[in-house]
């Protein structure tokens, strides 16, 4: 491959790159500083139910909105790679894989809840500081009530890899939009017991999130507050500063 032959694709790629940068400048960063400036309202307001449902509507609306650009930018990056290239990124698929199978579907069922425990310990303490009794009671019952589905989730990721590597590896003149036929369906796709258990759990996450922040102590409020302030102050530099 000759030089020229090289800097054409990379540059495509590049360009790709920096307009889905720009894109999530002036149309997402301003969003994100909406969502954060109706976040501390909810505060104020004791966080209303409804209103912590649908924030977090918008939460998931946004990540996918993200993905459809961003699945442009990957496909526009495999588009250079050589079969070789593609079949190490297969390969490395599938021994992560195989280390996430060997890893979470050995632990017992109050392991996998330890583990849940402990996620959510971190991520709320991210914001609230650590967190008192009452709110880890709260985690802990709450973690007891979820469907654990990492089988569930393993299984399905396995499934897709597959589909995904006959794609890429057999790359057919239309692999691209072979693969954004099977991102499109990937949900449809999914097993009754495995989609229930994903609604299931986004509930009793969204009740016990909401039950953390109701009995947040003053001094996780400030802590609380001044994050999501700063957080919404960053990004709305950046959102101003390409204008």
């Amino acid at each position: 491959m000759t030089m020229c032959h090289w800097i054409e694709p990379s540059r495509r790629v590049s360009t790709a790159a920096e307009a889905l940068l720009e894109w999530h400048r002036r149309e997402e960063l301003p969003a994100y500083v909406v969502l954060l400036d109706d976040a501390l309202t909810i505060l104020d307001e004791g966080v209303p139910l409804e209103d912590a449902r649908a924030m977090t509507d918008r939460i998931e609306d946004a990540a996918i909105r993200f993905q459809d650009p961003f699945l442009e930018l990957l496909l526009s990056t495999g588009q250079d790679l050589t079969p070789e290239q593609k079949q190490q990124f297969v390969d490395n698929l599938m021994s992560k894989q195989e280390e996430f199978e060997e890893d979470r579907l050995a632990r017992s069922d109050s392991e996998y809840r330890e583990d849940l425990e402990e996620r959510f310990d971190k991520q709320l303490s991210r914001y609230l500081g650590p967190l008192t009794a009452e709110q880890t009671d709260r985690v802990t019952a709450g973690v007891a009530e979820m469907t654990r589905l990492d089988r569930f989730w393993l299984e399905d990721r396995r499934f897709w890899i597959a589909d995904l590597s006959v794609f890429l590896l057999e790359a057919e003149p239309d692999w691209p939009d072979q693969v954004r036929a099977l991102i499109a369906g990937r949900d449809d796709a999914l097993l009754p017991a495995y989609r229930e258990g994903i609604d299931h759990n986004g509930e009793v996450i969204l009740q016990l999130s909401r039950d953390v922040l109701i009995a947040r102590t003053d001094k996780q409020d400030r802590k609380l507050r001044n994050r999501l302030q700063s957080l919404r102050d960053d990004l709305a530099a950046l959102a101003d500063a390409r204008r």
